[in-house]
C-alpha cells in the first residue's frame, strides 16, 4: 500500500533489470518475495533526505541478515527512495538499490 499504482513508477533493484510501470514493478516485488525469507536482522541508516511540496527522497544504507533461495546471507545495499504526494498521502514512486562497494577514493592508486 505504500507504493503508487500511478505512472511513473520504477524499481532499479540490486538484482535484475530496471522495471517501470506498476505491472512490472509488482512482478519484481513478487520475484523478491519468492527468493528472500527469514529476516533475522534489519538496519536502515538514513544518510540524507529532503521533502518538497509534492516530492521527497531519502538516501540510505540498508543491511539485513536473511535467507536467499534458502541459504543464509547478509545484504548491504545503497538505497534511494523517491516519494510522491498523491491525494494527500506519500507514496513510493521509485527505488534504486545497489550493493555497497568499497570507496575507490579511500585508497587512491595515484
Amino acid at each position: 500500500m505504500m507504493w503508487t499504482r500511478r505512472d511513473p513508477v520504477s524499481v532499479v533493484g540490486a538484482l535484475g533489470p530496471v522495471r517501470t510501470g506498476w505491472t512490472e514493478v509488482e512482478m519484481s516485488f513478487r520475484w523478491v518475495v519468492a527468493r528472500f525469507s527469514g529476516c533475522t536482522s534489519y538496519d536502515l541508516d538514513v544518510i540524507t533526505a529532503d521533502v518538497g511540496s509534492d516530492l521527497a527522497y531519502v538516501v540510505c544504507l540498508e543491511r539485513a541478515k536473511l535467507r536467499m533461495d534458502g541459504e543464509p546471507t547478509t545484504i548491504a545495499l545503497r538505497l534511494t527512495h523517491i516519494y510522491r504526494r498523491e491525494d494527500g498521502q506519500w507514496k513510493n514512486a521509485h527505488r534504486h538499490a545497489d550493493p555497497v562497494t568499497e570507496d575507490p577514493m579511500a585508497n587512491p592508486t595515484r
